[in-house]
């Protein structure tokens, strides 16, 4: 968490596995990806990529999934890390892998968007998109969400007509 690389090279030298899980299912490249975003001063931590380059170069797993089946590049897509997704990419990493949800690391990217301003979030589309990922098209997510208005709103009709039916006008 506290993106320390001497630690890492110490580690693995005395023969710490890369592909270690924690209580949460993750591994030591799943964890330096989610850490490498100080959340609070939005800022990338260069150590925590130098602690992903060297966990690649050990030959970390680049695809193992934790207890919701988010890979390193689910958390890498949830900082919209692009150097991030571009190194675990070159290293292999699925472009559409699925979280427990559904949910691919574009998906991810576009769910943080506004709410990470030292992102690119552009170059991170065009990483994923450039390795496989499934395109996404936003012109469509409005006929979805107009669909289900109206199906909802026909199910409540519906419920009210079946109410007026079950309960007699008692009106004289």
């Amino acid at each position: 968490r506290l993106g320390v690389p001497e630690l890492v090279a110490f580690y693995v030298e005395q023969g710490a596995q890369v592909d270690a899980l924690n209580a949460h299912m993750e591994t030591p490249l799943a964890c330096a990806a989610y850490w490498a975003l100080h959340y609070k001063d939005q800022k990338y931590s260069p150590d925590h990529h130098l602690i992903c380059r060297m966990l690649l170069d050990y030959k970390a797993e680049v695809n193992t999934r934790d207890e919701d089946f988010k890979s390193p590049l689910h958390k890498a897509a949830w900082n919209c890390d692009h150097v991030l997704l571009h190194m675990l990419l070159e290293a292999g990493a699925e472009a559409n892998i699925m979280d427990v949800n559904g949910c691919a690391p574009l998906q991810y990217i576009i769910k943080v968007t506004s709410v990470r301003p030292a992102a690119q979030p552009d170059v991170c589309y065009q990483l994923l998109l450039n390795h496989g990922a499934a395109r996404i098209y936003p012109l469509q997510f409005h006929k979805v969400k107009d669909g289900f208005v109206q199906s909802r709103e026909m199910e409540r009709e519906d419920d009210l007509n079946r109410r007026e039916m079950r309960e007699p006008n008692l009106r004289v």
